[in-house]
């Protein structure tokens, strides 16, 4: 079974490219890395790849809005993003590019991804995980830019050892939603027990990482494995 990873040329996620080159490098004869470039073929080309695929885990490490995966790329920061900030819209939707589910175990980090849970499974998804919100701080004015970068680093080793260690071991998706709570429990535990310089700035990081990790929700059948077969499931 392949393995897809979905990732767009956006300045905002560059985090989660260590990600992709960890689990391509690993996982090299099974992993597809499919980057969203900026330009609309791009998009309409890998929406095809997923589509004609009959089975597969698919990684989104993208965007969400209001109920649909976004593409590349926002105009500015990801502070308020509207509709406007992204150049190449919409991409997955109820009502567009739906069939990319059919027949696929999903992994969607993504903002609100969780608002497209119930549509995938609708769609022929075998399972999806998703989450809520992803902030990359909570408190204004307060190190803004600072919190965001250390947010986003122990976000990308936390979804990078555990989507590693997960795909390795073939864990069901019930599995890597506990390791996934469980490495965000016990990294928000080390950054609150550290009394060290610049407290204050971990205890807003140990409460951004708690925010993200409450969020982790699963719709379908959870007891799935991550490269589970099942090509008699697809609708399409």
């Amino acid at each position: 079974m392949n393995i897809y990873g979905v990732h767009p040329e956006d300045k905002n996620l560059k985090f989660l490219k260590r990600t992709i080159r960890e689990l391509s490098e690993k996982f090299n004869e099974k992993f597809r890395y499919l980057k969203l470039e900026k330009n609309y073929h791009s998009h309409e080309i890998i929406a095809k790849s997923l589509i004609d695929a009959n089975e597969g885990l698919v990684l989104f490490f993208c965007h969400a809005l209001d109920k649909s995966i976004r593409g590349c790329q926002i105009m500015g920061s990801a502070r308020g993003t509207e509709h406007k900030d992204f150049v190449y819209g919409s991409w997955i939707s109820p009502t567009k590019n739906i069939k990319v589910f059919n027949g696929k175990s999903v992994f969607c980090l993504a903002c609100n991804s969780n608002d497209l849970g119930k549509y995938a499974l609708e769609n022929g998804a075998l399972v999806y995980l998703g989450f809520d919100g992803i902030p990359f701080y909570l408190k204004e004015n307060f190190k803004e830019d600072l919190i965001s970068s250390l947010v986003k680093e122990n976000l990308e080793q936390i979804v990078t050892y555990n989507l590693s260690l997960a795909i390795e071991n073939n864990y069901t998706f019930n599995q890597l939603a506990i390791q996934l709570r469980l490495s965000f429990d016990k990294r928000r535990i080390t950054l609150m027990k550290d009394k060290a310089k610049g407290r204050a700035t971990k205890i807003q990081i140990a409460n951004v990482l708690s925010v993200i990790r409450n969020g982790i929700r699963i719709y379908g059948d959870g007891t799935l494995n991550l490269l589970e077969s099942n090509s008699t499931s697809k609708l399409f």
